[in-house]
């Protein structure tokens, strides 16, 4: 799966299902603050998902679009960096933390 920034420019709202590192994927793929994105943690029991909305809309996930509907929520900025790289030899090919840490087989 092969996900870059044209598949978030056009989207009005990201939501991120998963843990934190996917809410954090997701965030590095949008450019301004006028796109609201929130997490979906998909596994409440094992992780805490601190980015994420709290676990107890994971059990009850109509009830997180009807408050969406309703304007039942208030936004958190959340600070973010942005850096460049100058220099020779930098420019090696990126790698996911996620896949390398996986070993093949054993998902």
């Amino acid at each position: 799966l092969n996900i870059d920034r044209p598949h978030f420019d056009w989207a009005d709202l990201v939501i991120a299902i998963g843990g934190d590192g996917t809410f954090l994927l997701g965030a590095n793929l949008i450019f301004n603050n006028a796109k609201p994105m929130f997490g979906i943690n998909s596994d409440p029991d094992a992780s805490e998902g601190y980015l994420m909305l709290d676990s107890q809309y994971s059990y009850d996930i109509p009830r997180i679009f009807e408050m969406l509907k309703a304007g039942q929520f208030e936004y958190r900025m959340r600070t973010r960096i942005r850096v460049t790289l100058r220099g020779e030899g930098i420019w090696k090919p990126l790698f996911h933390m996620h896949e390398k840490a996986r070993i093949p087989g054993q998902d």
